[in-house]
């Protein structure tokens, strides 16, 4: 009986319970290109776009699929702009 508890309450908390998935693309190179999350289907925290050099191109957060701010940088690193994003539920 302790089995058959523990093993339906296994199923219904895999049900609930949601963790982050993380995908990546890469260049042609083999040079990583896009390093992002999926959490229920939808992008959820930090996605990281990367210059075929490796340095990281845009990093953008999203909540719930919607993005909420994207970080753009130069070649060199440098930050270019800091762009906050409405978010709506």
């Amino acid at each position: 009986m302790k089995r058959f508890i523990v093993f339906i309450l296994i199923i219904l908390l895999n049900g609930c319970l949601s963790f982050p998935e993380v995908k990546k693309e890469h260049y042609p190179s083999g040079e990583l290109k896009i390093e992002y999350n999926y959490k229920n289907n939808r992008l959820e925290g930090i996605t990281k776009w990367y210059y075929e050099s490796g340095e990281i191109l845009y990093i953008d957060t999203y909540k719930n699929g919607q993005k909420i701010n994207r970080k753009a940088y130069d070649e060199r690193g440098k930050l270019d702009f800091d762009q906050d994003y409405p978010y709506t539920e």
